[in-house]
């Protein structure tokens, strides 16, 4: 069997916008094997050896941080001591580090790109057979055999491409880089200005159309609560609008999620007019929901 690797990536603090840059030069990034220049682990990374990256810290609709493998690579050039500049090209420290670069960077299909709950820490947790551990400790990659069982490897390898890499990297920065459902919608294009983050991806947040809380009081809605065509992204400024908006601007944003063809095709595949049907306001569904914006 070729040899694994685990790599952590922060969402949070990584510099996508010189990764897409490093991409689009030479189509391979640079990554750091941090504490390992006189350790085993530098010399143990050879040319070809497979590598997937585990990120974590990424946006959520939820309270708690989401966590998940969305990339694997090959690694092109064994680790090799460089300037730090010259893996981290904001710095200017001349200090030497070991790096080394991954080509042939694939991510997952748009369809399970989009679910936030595919190859995430909660799900890979609910497979035995995976025997997953997310990394721990500082030391990049991360080669723990509880971390990639054998049987976690194989379910990866029929995911994810090993060919046509080209444009996997910039699709990925794309799915960070969501605009706010709104925007061309309602309003004008400043109604729906966003800030870029540290890590170089465009701020947003999610919101589920069908609200979490309802969950709660209602168990039958959360397989709709939690499909990815409810957890829309949104621009801070239209999430407060939403919560805290005129009744007229919330009735007139609820009405535009309603009408879009994909959260209708979701709604009608778990039967939400049939779920809410004995609820108060239940036999006009588009009211039903309106009811769930009003404060009490």
């Amino acid at each position: 069997m070729d040899n694994f690797w685990l790599i952590p990536m922060k969402f949070e603090t990584c510099d996508f916008e010189q990764m897409q840059k490093e991409w689009n030069r030479n189509e391979k990034i640079m990554w750091e094997v941090k504490g390992a220049i006189d350790g085993k682990l530098a010399t143990s990374l050879k040319k070809g050896d497979i590598v997937y990256f585990y990120v974590s810290e990424l946006p959520s609709g939820s309270q708690k941080k989401l966590s998940r493998i969305m990339l694997r690579g090959i690694i092109e050039d064994e680790p090799h001591l460089t300037e730090k500049k010259k893996v981290y090209w904001k710095s200017e420290d001349d200090d030497l580090i070991c790096g080394f670069s991954i080509g042939c960077i694939s991510t997952l299909p748009k369809e399970k790109l989009e679910d936030d709950t595919f190859l995430s820490l909660e799900e890979l947790r609910k497979n035995p057979d995976f025997k997953f551990i997310n990394p721990q400790g500082k030391r990049i990659p991360n080669k723990n055999d509880k971390n990639l069982s054998e049987a976690l490897i194989n379910f990866l390898e029929n995911i994810f491409k090993k060919n046509s890499y080209a444009d996997d990297f910039p699709r990925l920065i794309e799915h960070f880089n969501q605009e706010c459902f709104f925007c061309g919608k309602i309003g004008n294009k400043k109604d729906h200005e966003t800030f870029l983050r540290r890590n170089g991806t465009k701020y947003y947040e999610i919101h589920h159309f069908i609200q979490q809380y309802k969950g709660k009081k209602l168990p039958e809605l959360i397989n709709i609560i939690n499909a990815p065509e409810n957890q829309i992204c949104l621009c801070a400024n239209c999430h407060r609008r939403i919560h805290l908006g005129r009744e007229d601007d919330v009735n007139e944003m609820i009405d535009c999620l309603w009408n879009d063809e994909k959260i209708q095709q979701m709604l009608v595949r778990n039967n939400f007019s049939s779920v809410v049907a004995n609820e108060k306001y239940g036999d006009n569904p588009l009211t039903w929901i309106k009811n769930t914006y009003t404060p009490t």
